[in-house]
């Protein structure tokens, strides 16, 4: 998968969709040579930066898009879930909207999913959400690294999981670390 976020939109000539972003699916044969198997347009025509972060883990593709505005909040952000078939075409599962809503938050700055676990970066922290086999998601903490007394203020600019712990890295240079082995049972799976 490769994120081309600042991609005009094939249907507009304007400047002001030129960074409406799309998302390229590749296939690697045995070779390592690539063929396209899917062009993804952004969902939300009137949005931008369209796979500006993207995280693939078996057949779901995870894109952010910062620059898309929900509930009217400008640069709100959102990040949507596909569902890659085996043949490489794309299916949009699920639009995730940024739980706190602040402005900008730019939600999708970041994002990994591993297995049951999404985490998405934003401005001010992350959100940490479950994921369950029909991918639906839960969101199950929002944390804003400035109620954590930090001096961050661009924060989640890199993310990543894994079993308990959420590791997130800022503009700054600094790393947080935070356990989340009482949110998700791992023990079990998902009931849906």
């Amino acid at each position: 998968a490769v994120g081309a976020y600042n991609s005009p939109s094939s249907s507009s000539q304007n400047y002001s969709a030129s960074r409406v972003g799309r998302v390229y699916l590749y296939r690697l044969d045995s070779s390592f040579v690539e063929t396209l198997v899917s062009d993804i347009e952004n969902p939300d025509p009137k949005g931008s930066f369209f796979g500006f972060s993207l995280d693939l883990n078996n057949r779901t593709l995870t894109v952010g898009a910062i620059g898309n505005n929900n509930n009217g909040l400008n640069l709100s952000g959102a990040t949507y879930l596909y569902h890659v078939q085996e043949n490489g075409t794309p299916n949009l599962v699920r639009t995730i909207s940024p739980a706190e809503g602040m402005e900008p938050e730019l939600f999708g700055w970041s994002v990994f999913q591993n297995q049951r676990i999404l985490v998405v970066g934003s401005t001010y922290g992350f959100e940490l959400y479950e994921v369950f086999r029909d991918r639906s998601a839960t969101l199950l903490s929002h944390v804003n690294l400035a109620d954590l007394e930090t001096d961050e203020t661009d924060a989640s600019w890199s993310v990543s999981q894994s079993k308990n712990i959420v590791a997130v890295g800022t503009y700054q240079g600094d790393v947080y670390t935070f356990d989340i082995s009482g949110m998700v049972d791992f023990n079990h799976p998902p009931t849906n």
